[in-house]
């Protein structure tokens, strides 16, 4: 069984019913790949990390909201792809900011800088 397999059986932290399970998933993240990008307001990283969770992906996210204004950077570990987060991310409505500026680094790495010629094509939009 393979990763993808096995986040598909294990749906919600809280539904997991052993401590073994949470100790695991927490090892497996811990080693997982560093993300990181920018929000424009919180309410779209919250729906990302609802999507992540309906993905069967538990990713452990640090929320640093910029001063003054309603963008969020955020860093982020996951075991799962930089194009797995970017299919999620496209379900998101006014995605395109996260797209643009998601990259495999710490956030103290990553400029934030969009890149506009990245594949969002498929973000959705709001009506």
């Amino acid at each position: 069984m393979n990763i993808d397999e096995e986040w598909a059986e294990i749906s919600d932290f809280d539904a997991w019913d052993t401590e073994q399970a949470m100790v695991q998933h927490v090892l497996e993240i811990k080693h997982g790949a560093i993300f990181s990008f920018r929000a424009e307001c919180r309410q779209d990283v919250s729906e990302f990390e609802r999507r992540c969770h309906i993905a069967g992906l538990q990713p452990l996210l640090t929320i640093h909201k910029v001063e003054n204004y309603p963008d969020v950077h955020i860093e982020m570990r996951t075991v799962a792809s930089i194009e797995k987060l970017k299919t999620i991310m496209r379900r998101v409505i006014d995605s395109h900011v996260m797209i643009e500026t998601l990259r495999e680094c710490p956030l103290a790495e990553n400029s934030l800088e969009r890149e506009y010629e990245c594949d969002n094509d498929g973000a959705a939009r709001r009506a």
